[in-house]
């Protein structure tokens, strides 16, 4: 469909539109017409041997197809997401309870700040996530917080429940930082700007 086909397409959409009437019965009648002119002005447009040649893939190249937009590439999304600074948070409540009654609520929040340091360490990290199509640099950041909060919850569990029943959290129970630090010192990242707080009450 050429652009002047299109304008005329959307021109007689508009004029269908302002033409309507005002009483409800006329309305129904006066947009069966509408979409009556407008389906014969596609159907022409259809049945246009030039605009049918102008599909025909034999007569399409390969630069031609090269581009057709499929996508922001793999490497470029890793390139992107290494290039990029990248704030963390992170938070979770829980309840610890003795057996013998009394209740402490605990709240535990961290933010810091995330970017690649050892660029191979970090496509190791990532692994075959980077041959997945129509992935973006923000894609690897979600799979980047996910596998910090999978091993964060288990440390908060533990921090709020303990070993033993009877003895309440305190808040040095809930120092993850070295958690964050070995995780990405081991995967290539670079972790600045840590802070972390809890609330127990």
């Amino acid at each position: 469909m050429t652009d002047k086909e299109l304008l005329d397409l959307r021109t007689a959409m508009v004029r269908c539109l302002m033409s309507m009437p005002e009483t409800a019965d006329a309305v129904d009648s006066r947009y069966e017409e509408c979409l009556l002119e407008l389906s014969d002005m596609i159907l022409d447009l259809c049945d246009d041997e030039d605009d049918d040649d102008a599909w025909d893939d034999d007569d399409w190249d390969d630069e031609d197809w090269d581009d057709v937009d499929d996508g922001e590439d793999a490497e470029d999304a890793f390139e992107e997401f290494c290039f990029e600074t990248w704030d963390y948070s992170w938070e979770k409540s829980g309840e610890w309870r003795s057996n013998y009654g009394p209740v402490r609520s605990c709240h535990y929040e961290l933010s810091c700040g995330l970017r690649a340091r050892d660029w191979e360490k970090v496509r190791k990290y990532f692994g075959e996530n980077l041959e997945q199509d129509f992935l973006d640099a923000e894609d690897l950041f979600d799979i980047l917080s996910d596998d910090l909060g999978s091993i964060l919850l288990p440390a908060f569990e533990e921090a709020v429940h303990g070993t033993d029943r009877e003895i309440p959290p305190t808040p040095d129970r809930f120092i993850f930082e070295k958690i964050v630090r070995d995780f990405c010192r081991e995967n290539g990242f670079e972790l600045f700007d840590f802070h972390e707080e809890c609330l127990i009450r």
